[in-house]
């Protein structure tokens, strides 16, 4: 019995010690966030504030490069505001040990994979000024002169479906052969009114029916001279637009800087953020990944502005209207100096392989429209101690 009481008498005293201890507690203690204001916690913080802005992107530029496409097959015609032009060199030097023949005719080889039902397109041949080598890049069409058909001598011929191969001078090859004048290739140029494409096969078919030369002799020998380079060459059909462009066949990057003096001293960011809105209409494409990176060097110029870091990819939805980029981490490097502040530049994936376009409203569209950078950072907290 006295063991009974004596359980619950310290079992009382110990409920009546808790209540006073949390009656103290709710009345002298002030909890923070981060500790309390106590006088002596040695704890005793406040807490930064949290915060949301976003700031312009500094001057975003659209710069051009000039390459071509040289995979797949070859493309002839203009649509969606470009043009496309073929670009082939035969490889005289097949034909070394033919210099003491006569040529007698030649045709060039072309091969149209486009349906039955396309019809006939028409087009011009040219010699070009300077030699071509597949890789190069053309900032201009170099077209010396036209080649016309020996047998019509007509400039202007009709590429169609059930024809395959296409006179040249015979006189003209000879000279390439003997080099008496510089083989530097062919363009194939689209003469045609209207919008119209048509595809051709490129040296790289693997079943054959590639764009080649064939040569016959006087003497009753031939040669067929291979195609040693080809591509298509892609030229804009306007002006380019007051709008950002990313675009490839025609290569065009995006260039912005960010500016990191602008945001606020001592700040941490915590979140960041690209957004560029999509101007409507402007994109066509098949593949339309995308990747940012900040380039070793600001200057357009030098040859390491064309590689750099990478930050991020992402993939436009045809139904998008704005695209964001995260760049929390890359953002981070350039504060610390990691990173080299050198802006950013967007561009497609896989460049020089398709013709693919997406525009974006650059730094003359209205506020709600313009590139802008989102962060989220926070202030510093203070400490009692």
């Amino acid at each position: 019995m006295f063991n009974t009481m004596y359980r619950y008498l310290r079992l009382a005293t110990a409920t009546a010690l808790l209540l006073v201890v949390a009656v103290m507690a709710c009345t002298t203690k002030r909890d923070t966030p981060l500790g309390s204001t106590l006088p002596g916690d040695l704890l005793g913080t406040k807490p930064g504030e949290v915060f949301a802005d976003s700031m312009e992107l500094l001057g975003p530029s659209t710069i051009t490069y000039h390459s071509l496409i040289t995979s797949g097959d070859l493309v002839l015609g203009r649509q969606d505001g470009y043009s496309r032009t073929v670009v082939l060199r035969p490889n005289i030097a097949d034909a070394a040990a033919d210099t003491a023949l006569v040529v007698a005719s030649a045709r060039l080889q072309l091969r149209r994979v486009d349906d039955a039902n396309a019809g006939q397109q028409v087009a011009r041949f040219y010699e070009l000024g300077t030699e071509y080598s597949e890789g190069d890049s053309i900032a201009v069409l170099d077209t010396t002169q036209v080649i016309p058909d020996p047998i019509s001598g007509m400039a202007d011929r009709s590429l169609e479906l059930a024809v395959t191969l296409y006179d040249l001078p015979a006189a003209l090859v000879q000279a390439w052969i003997r080099g008496q004048s510089p083989s530097n290739g062919i363009a194939i140029v689209y003469t045609g009114a209207n919008d119209q494409i048509r595809t051709l096969r490129s040296r790289e078919f693997t079943g054959g029916g590639g764009p080649q030369l064939q040569v016959s002799y006087v003497s009753g020998a031939s040669r067929i001279i291979s195609v040693s380079d080809d591509a298509t060459f892609v030229q804009a059909l306007a002006p380019p637009p007051s709008d950002v462009t990313i675009g490839d066949g025609l290569v065009r990057r995006v260039h912005f800087r960010v500016d990191t003096a602008a945001l606020p001293d001592s700040a941490a960011v915590h979140n960041a953020r690209v957004r560029f809105h999509l101007v409507p209409g402007s994109l066509f494409g098949t593949d339309l990944r995308m990747v940012l990176f900040v380039p070793d060097s600001p200057d357009p110029a030098s040859a390491s502005f064309l590689r750099g870091t990478d930050v991020t990819g992402t993939v436009l939805p045809d139904s998008a209207s704005y695209v964001e980029l995260p760049v929390t981490l890359t953002l981070l490097a350039i504060l610390s100096g990691n990173i080299g502040d050198n802006g950013f530049i967007l561009r497609f994936a896989d460049e020089n392989t398709e013709i693919r376009q997406a525009s974006f409203y650059g730094a003359l569209a209205a506020d709600s429209l313009r590139p802008r950078l989102y962060f989220t950072a926070s202030t510093p907290g203070t400490f009692t101690r």
